[in-house]
């Protein structure tokens, strides 16, 4: 199970680290978000204020790191074919599933970081923290709940996608069944 999980983290982390679209957003969407943050409240705002909308840019990167992230991997992996693979493999489902939302979700934590760092360096918004220990916690439930809801948005996608599926399966062993008949009448 170790060694399972070890490779998928390593793998889901290259491929993240490989793909242009995601790098791109790691470095540009956390710069953009900050920046959009702080011109809304402005320049003379209230410095809890200012910290408050650089957190919520913060959440921002992450939620979109880690639902884009797991989504388009899982979705990838079922287009695919593999999905339906680990699924049946002899592996425990959180051996396999837990890598893609740890590799998503340290893209997100990056994403988190480097907004806070941009608004503080870029901007001068105020880093205080009252509670560091919340703020992990916090964090490590953002991330789950956030995957959660990726879940489940694949399975109600792949509950689609099968449903159309079956429907186009049965319409092509429908139109076969009449060239049949009509062909044996001849």
């Amino acid at each position: 199970m170790t060694r399972a999980f070890g490779s998928g983290l390593r793998v889901q982390l290259v491929h993240l680290m490989r793909s242009p679209f995601d790098m791109t957003g790691m470095l540009v969407w956390p710069i953009i978000f900050a920046s959009i943050a702080y011109y809304l409240i402005g320049i003379d705002g209230d410095p809890a204020v200012l910290m408050g909308a650089s957190l919520g840019a913060a959440v921002m990167i992450m939620w979109s790191q880690v639902i884009v992230g797991s989504g388009f991997a899982l979705d990838q992996q079922r287009i695919q074919g593999t999905l339906e693979l680990l699924v049946a493999a002899p592996v425990p489902l959180v051996a396999l599933f837990a890598p893609i939302m740890i590799a998503s979700a340290t893209f997100g934590v990056y994403g988190l970081v480097v907004t806070l760092a941009w608004g503080r360096l870029a901007f001068g918004i105020p880093l205080s923290i009252d509670d560091p220990a919340a703020f992990v916690a916090a964090t490590v439930v953002a991330i789950v709940a956030i995957f959660r809801l990726a879940y489940a948005q694949l399975a109600t996608t792949t509950a689609a996608y099968d449903c159309n599926m079956l429907s186009l399966q049965q319409t092509t062993r429908d139109t076969h069944w009449a060239e049949q008949r009509g062909n044996a009448a001849l």
